[in-house]
């Protein structure tokens, strides 16, 4: 028969540590759950107020997340325009000179 392994003091100390916070936790529930909106339900400027300032915050991450995004397109999109204005600009998009055979104008080879 095996013999169950020993358990070191520094785990029941976390347990004990955890549990008396879990206690701690349940004994004093009426703090922990009475957000401010609903302590001041009576006042309607500051559920108002409340009720905005939580739209702004819901909002924010999208407005910086949407800047960020417009931003790198519109960079990516000037990028892109300026590589087109490049090659046109270039050589490799002139016409070729008259002197010069192009791929069409070799024979075929057989």
């Amino acid at each position: 028969m095996r013999t169950p392994p020993k358990v070191r003091v520094t785990q029941l100390s976390a347990a004990a540590v955890t549990l008396a916070a879990m206690i701690a936790v349940l004994a004093l529930p009426a703090p922990l759950v009475a957000c401010p909106s609903c302590v001041s339900a009576a006042d309607q400027q500051v559920q108002e107020g409340f009720f905005w300032g939580l739209v702004f915050m819901m909002v924010t991450p999208w407005v910086v997340v949407g800047a960020i995004g417009g931003g790198l397109y519109m960079a990516i999109r000037q990028e892109r325009r300026d590589a087109v204005e490049e090659f046109l600009r270039s050589e490799a998009a002139l016409p070729p000179s008259p002197g010069i055979q192009t791929i069409s104008d070799r024979p075929e080879r057989n």
